[in-house]
């Protein structure tokens, strides 16, 4: 790969920045690629603007969409997250929802871990939302307490952990609507749900402490009612707001924006339709798009039951995604 090009790759994310050197591709930006050619992935645009709406699947009245809150998946099951006050609870399903393959052990809601002060960390009030997937682990963000509740895929848990390494010094503060784990680096990131301009870094293997220098500064201003958030394995990340409803994407290099798509729901107060959260997941089954691989979850916040839309976008080309 010759320097040209990858000068060239650079100002796609506008570097360098005026008055600086090119940043050094190990240490120089807030996630470090494996190698140069994923460096390059990873500056060039993800074509949002060629994504497409293969097909929606429409989940009505159960349990589990009763104030659904997000969504993952291994590639091989679906883990969705409901906050509905009688049960608030991971539940897991196979790929085409035609398998409710399980809920947590003991019934629904959730087992606190041994060594864990419960009440103290999750209080009666909690609100847990938008999951992610990495690595045989499922990672549930958990308000107002800021914590990160860790299961296996079998939905055992694991571990909860205040969010930043104790209760009260995750930066965010109390709010935790979305978190994902960035494979670059393995660090859990999270936001606030308004006036987002950056997204904070949190180290796993550390009780969640706040990496300050791996935190994710936004390009292209803030953004509100984020609801969702997660990572390609090419060095991007989409957040999902539904202020605009936009799913926006950013370089995690430098925290350049490389455009959005808008997603079609009904924000009306008389139909109360949410985007909740966002997935990337190739639908490897026998009625799915081989292109579809980006995944949103709107909730209808009806009176009575409620209902979510589960929108699937085909994409161009997965080297960009």
């Amino acid at each position: 790969m010759s320097v040209i090009s990858l000068r060239d790759s650079l100002k796609k994310i506008g570097e360098p920045q005026p008055g600086k050197l090119i940043p050094n591709l190990l240490n120089g930006f807030y996630s470090a690629p494996r190698s140069l050619k994923a460096a390059m992935n990873a500056m060039n645009s993800p074509q949002m603007d060629k994504w497409v709406q293969s097909h929606e699947d429409k989940i009505t009245g159960k349990r589990w969409t009763e104030d659904c809150q997000g969504i993952t998946s291994d590639g091989i099951s679906w883990f969705v997250v409901s906050n509905n006050d009688e049960a608030k609870a991971l539940y897991k399903f196979s790929i085409n929802f035609d398998s409710h393959i399980s809920t947590p052990p003991g019934g629904t809601g959730w087992i606190p871990p041994v060594g864990v002060d419960f009440n103290k960390l999750m209080p009666m009030n909690l609100h847990i939302g938008a999951p992610d997937y990495f690595e045989g682990k499922i990672y549930v963000p958990v308000e107002p307490s800021s914590a990160v509740w860790v299961t296996d895929t079998n939905l055992m848990t694991l571990d909860i952990q205040p969010l930043g390494g104790s209760i009260g010094s995750a930066p965010q503060g109390q709010s935790m609507p979305w978190c994902a784990i960035n494979p670059w680096n393995g660090y859990l990131y999270s936001s606030t749900f308004d006036n987002v301009d950056r997204i904070y870094a949190y180290d796993p293997a550390n009780h969640f402490a706040h990496v300050e220098k791996k935190d994710i500064l936004l390009q292209g201003g803030t953004v509100n009612k984020i609801n969702g958030g997660c990572f390609s394995q090419n060095g991007h990340l989409y957040l999902a707001s539904n202020d605009t409803q936009y799913i926006t994407g950013y370089s995690t290099l430098n925290g350049a924006f490389l455009g959005y798509h808008w997603v079609e729901y009904d924000k009306d107060w008389d139909v109360a339709q949410e985007i909740e959260g966002i997935s990337i997941t190739r639908l490897d089954y026998p009625t799915g798009d081989p292109t579809t691989y980006v995944n949103v979850l709107v909730l209808e916040n009806n009176i009575g039951a409620d209902d979510i839309f589960f929108k699937h976008f085909s994409v161009p080309a997965t080297s960009v995604l």
